[in-house]
C-alpha cells in the first residue's frame, strides 16, 4: 500500500499495516513510522511526535542500526541546540 505494488497506492492503510506490526514488536515497522512521520509530518495520517519517538527509540532498543544512527543524529543535534 506504501509503493502501490499490484495495490492502489494508500498512505493510510499503510500507517494502519505499519501500526498493528510496531505493536506486535516489528522494530522494522517501528522504524518505518517513524520515518513516515518524519517525511510526510504526520498529521495526514494521526501520526503524532511523541508517538514517532516512541516507535523511533523502541526500533533502536531492538538494535535496528537506521534507528540508533537516527537517535544518534536527534541528540548531536539537540546537544548542538543548547548554549
Amino acid at each position: 500500500y506504501n509503493e502501490a505494488r499490484g495495490v492502489p497506492l494508500d498512505p493510510a492503510r499503510t500507517i494502519s499495516l505499519l501500526k498493528r506490526a510496531a505493536a506486535r514488536d516489528h522494530a522494522e515497522a517501528k522504524f518505518a513510522l517513524w520515518e513516515a512521520y518524519r517525511q510526510r509530518r504526520g498529521a495526514s495520517f494521526g501520526v503524532k511526535e511523541y508517538e514517532a519517538k516512541k516507535w523511533l527509540k523502541g526500533a533502536a532498543a531492538q538494535g535496528h542500526p537506521d534507528a540508533l544512527a537516527e537517535l544518534k543524529r536527534l541528540k548531536a543535534m539537540a546537544a548542538g541546540a543548547q548554549p
